[in-house]
């Protein structure tokens, strides 16, 4: 017997509205998306994403918020979360992109211990830049401080990331 539903929706009231889980997590909609919605038992997957599960021709099959959310393409297969947060799943918030594409807008690693995107700190003190795009690595020099270090590795990402990039 299926799980009965247990979401609740409530209206913002400024055209979004909080789809709120029954394990107390909450992803932001657009208000003209509730009534897609409604019929799924949405739940939080353990990447953080909304997932509801559905039957059909005797198998189960998964389905993203996201995904349900924005049109994606052979050319454009995922879906980016132009403010990095995964909660909001207005319409506005979400684009098709690549791989590459995706992974040019995400955030600084939890591992970084320069404090600056593509910046890590030498053995002997000095700062090195580094870009990344389509699956290779870009040395961009070293730097005797952290903020040329990170103005080098920004302009990499202006000019080479485009609307996906993304500095902190």
């Amino acid at each position: 017997m299926p799980k009965p539903n247990t979401n609740r929706y409530e209206d913002l009231g400024d055209g979004s509205t909080k789809l709120v889980l029954a394990s107390g997590a909450a992803f932001v909609i657009d208000t003209e998306d509730v009534s897609m919605l409604r019929g799924f038992g949405w739940c939080r997957d353990v990447t953080g994403y909304a997932k509801a599960s559905y039957r059909e021709d005797g198998r189960t099959k998964h389905v993203y918020l996201h995904r349900m959310l924005c049109r994606v393409s052979v050319e454009r297969p995922r879906v980016d979360h132009i403010d990095g947060d995964q909660s909001n799943n207005r319409r506005s918030n979400l684009r098709a992109c690549t791989q590459s594409e995706n992974l040019f807008n995400q955030k600084i690693s939890v591992r970084n211990r320069s404090g600056a995107k593509g910046v890590y700190v030498r053995p002997n003190g000095r700062f090195a830049a580094q870009g990344a795009m389509h699956g290779k690595h870009y040395h961009l020099g070293l730097f005797s401080t952290l903020e040329e270090a990170a103005a080098a590795a920004a302009r990499f990402r202006d000019d080479n990331h485009g609307e996906f990039a993304r500095h902190a």
